[in-house]
Formats: C-alpha cells, structure tokens, sequence
C-alpha cells in the first residue's frame, strides 16, 4: 500500500456516501410495508408491487444492492423478472421470496434468474435480515475499489500498519459498519478484538449512539441476566431498585460480548433470543421489551471446540458467525510493529508531559525479533515500562521488560553475526552514542570487557567523530 496510512475521506465505490439500496418487489402490499418498516434503518428501502414497474425503475438507472423478489406476480413471474433485472443490473444479489417452493422452481430461478438466495414464506424477520446482509457484504465485495485504492475514515486511523493483513482488515471493517449484521472477531489476547469493535461500531450508522462493552467472564452466572438484560425490584435479594441493564444502555448502539466463549451454557439461551427476536425481559418482569443493538462478539477461545465439547450452544454459534474476522497475532505482521512503536510512543510522550519518546536501534530491533506471546498489548506494555524507565528520552534495551531482556544477548548476537567484533563493537557503541556503560548493557557484557575488547580491537576514543 503505497502513500499515508491516516485518511479522512471516504471508501470510493457505487454506493459512495450512500446506504446501502435495496428493492422489493411483490405483490402483496402489507408484506412491502412490513419490509420497509423493518429495513429502513441503514437502508435506502424501494417497493414495487409490479416486475414491470421494477424493470422501469432499473431502465432509468436505479442500481441496487440487493433485488429481493416474489415468484408468483401478474404478467410476470418472479424468474424470469429476476433474469431481465440481471441483464439491468449485473452487480445486484438476487433473492427469491416464494409461498411456492418446490425443486424445479429454485433450479430454475437459480439457473436462469441467477439467484443467489432461494427462501420460502413465511420467512422470519431476524433470517431474511442475516440473509440480506451477507449479500449486502457480497456486493461490496465485488463492487468495491481495490483495497490498496481505498480511501478510509478517521476512525479507521486507529488500527496502524502496512502489512497485507491490516490493510484488508481495515477494507473489511468498513465495508460491515455499512450493514448491521451481527460480527464475530476471534484471535488471540491481544491482538485487539475490542478495538476492532469500537472502530467498527464508530464507522457505522450507530456511531452517535452508546458502544457498551460487556466483559463476560466477569459477571457470575448469578448476576449476568440482570446484569444484562435489567431486572425489577424485588426480583432477588438485594434488588432494592429497578436496574437497566447493558441492552437497555445500548439502545440503538453496538454491544460488545467479550470473551463470550465463557458465558455460562445456562445464560447462553437467553442470548441467543435476543440476537434472533431482538427482545429481552428483565429478571422479575414479564414485559418483552424490543432490543435495537447491534451485537458484536469477541473471544480468543475456538468456538466450533467448544460446540464439540458441548460447552457451547451450537445455533448461538451460527447465529453469532453471520460474519467472521480473524484478528492476526503480532508475530505474523511484525513489518508493523515500528509503526505501532512510533503510535505508542507519541501517545506515552503525551502521557508523561514529555515533548518526544524515542527507541534506541538496538532496543527496537529486539522488539521486531521477540515472538510477542502478548501481542500488541504486551507491546504497548513493555513501552510503558520502558518510557517510564528510561534516561533522556530514549528507550534502551535495558529498560525494557525481563522477559524481553532474557533473550537480549541472543537477539544480539544474531544482529551481528554478519559483523566481525570490531564491527559489532562499533555498532553498539554508536547506538548508544559511545556511552560505554550503556553500550555494554546492550552487548550483554561488562563495562570492563567492553574497554578490553575496545583495546584488543584497536577502537580508539577519537573515534566518535566518524
């Protein structure tokens, strides 16, 4: 990816600064009304009671993301309006929305109406919307700009790096804020799950209203209902008051379920009644009461493992997986990691009231080499320590952790294996601007031995001026 990694304008593609725009087409007039009423919300939503009337709205140039159709219209049915659609509109996913459903039928509109999605009536809500979504991705997908010719918002600034896999992550976490689809990050600790879910939560439509974020392993199975959903007074002991839960705090925002892998098997049907109904009732109450949040997961666990194991809900899981990012660990994208020390280090100057931070070579090569079992956050942790240590400004290698510092005289001498000893000497003592008790820390020696080796190398003082 070639230019700057901080953006302030916007993905170029066909539905540029635009939602999304969907078209249903049927005959029946209160199921239209119900569809719109139910997409309207991140949506540009038309209806059509007529193929022919649809087929003259994409004749004047309306293009859309997603054309859903009934297969049973007057003068037309629903294959053969879908087919023509195609020849109007090659980008668009094509849905088929029948009573009727039987082989030949989905063969055929599959076939020759180039259906994507064949579903039968009465369809629920909460399953066409996971269906439209998925095909919202698709199309963006396929329409898109290549990633290295997108262009993001300032919100995307927050995920640094200029490796492959952070590129496409960026693409891909604004393309999902275009749709509310459900989205599930997995990876190991951190590599930055919650941060993937407040950008992506940031770039959505939601993004005016709350982001709440629910650390599951930290609520009792005692407490997580009313913890989340709310409870009444009276509904247990202690319940003096009545309590808005986290659902009720989000509304119309995102939630974030970190670490669901460890709700407890008992609580994970509740769950799984809000993210397919979009309703709850507090602990003690018997009133439903309706859920516009976005729900966003995240665990470092393997849920499909856990299924096996039976230690979780195999239709949460389904319904949880709509859509799936991996989030990479460090040591598989190190090419970002002097970017990330760079973001770090001006963040802690701030912190510190220090006008600059640096890193010496030495130190930060050592943090490229070291495998970061951590990830990121352990990166960021070992600056901190290392800023708060330092002398001058400048981050040497023996500021920093004893888990990196163990493996420093190997790092080292890798560094230098190239190198004769007079050369290594040299290199030590210029990173350390020929402060001898500091360049000898970083060659894991004693000042003693680094002035006999200077000696025995022939390094003289004046050397400094080189």
């Amino acid at each position: 990816m070639n230019g700057p990694l901080w953006y302030s304008a916007i993905i170029r593609t066909p539905m540029e600064n635009k939602k999304p725009r969907l078209l249903f087409v049927d005959d029946d007039t209160l199921l239209l009304e119900t569809l719109k009423a139910t997409f309207w919300r991140g949506h540009v939503v038309e209806t059509c009671t007529s193929p022919l009337a649809a087929l003259e709205l994409l004749k004047s140039g309306k293009r859309y993301a997603v054309i859903v159709s009934d297969m049973s219209m007057p003068f037309m049915n629903g294959v053969d309006f879908l087919r023509q659609a195609a020849a109007l509109d090659r980008d668009a996913v094509r849905i088929m929305l029948t009573g009727y459903a039987d082989l030949d039928t989905a063969m055929a509109a599959v076939n020759d109406g180039g259906v994507s999605h064949f579903l039968t009536k009465p369809c629920p809500t909460t399953n066409l919307k996971e269906v439209i979504n998925t095909c919202i991705v698709s199309y963006m997908e396929r329409t898109a700009a290549p990633d290295d010719d997108i262009v993001f918002s300032a919100p995307l600034d927050r995920f640094v790096g200029v490796s492959d896999v952070v590129v496409r992550l960026r693409a891909m976490l604004h393309r999902l804020g275009q749709v509310d689809a459900t989205v599930l990050f997995t990876g190991e600790s951190g590599t930055g799950k919650s941060l993937a879910a407040e950008v992506l939560h940031a770039v959505s439509p939601r993004s005016k209203k709350p982001f709440v974020r629910v650390n599951c392993p930290s609520l009792s199975e005692g407490v997580f209902a009313a913890e989340l959903f709310g409870s009444v007074r009276g509904a247990y002991t202690g319940a003096v008051r009545d309590s808005m839960g986290r659902f009720m705090a989000a509304d119309g925002g995102s939630i974030l379920l970190d670490e669901i892998g460890d709700v407890p098997v008992e609580m994970q049907s509740k769950l799984l009644q809000v993210i397919e109904r979009k309703e709850f009732e507090r602990v003690g109450d018997h009133k439903t009461i309706k859920a516009d949040v976005r729900i966003i997961a995240a665990t470092n666990a393997d849920l499909g493992q856990l299924v096996e194991q039976g230690l979780f809900r195999k239709d949460l899981f389904y319904r949880l997986n709509v859509m799936h990012l991996e989030l990479p660990p460090l040591r598989e994208r190190r090419e970002d990691i002097p970017l990330l020390v760079k973001a770090f280090l001006d963040e802690l100057a701030k912190q510190f009231d220090s006008k600059s931070i640096k890193i010496s070579d030495n130190a930060l090569n050592l943090l490229k080499q070291y495998s970061w079992p951590g990830n990121v956050r352990e990166l960021r942790h070992s600056l901190e320590r290392g800023a708060t240590l330092c002398v001058n400004g400048v981050i040497r290698m023996i500021d920093l952790p004893n888990s990196l510092l163990a493996g420093a005289k190997t790092q080292v001498s890798s560094q230098y294996e190239e190198m004769s000893e007079r050369e290594m000497l040299l290199a030590a003592l210029k990173g350390a601007s020929w402060n001898k008790a500091r360049a000898a820390r970083e060659l894991g020696m004693s000042r003693s031995s680094l002035y006999r080796k200077m000696k025995e190398s022939g390094i003289q003082k004046d050397e400094s001026a080189n």
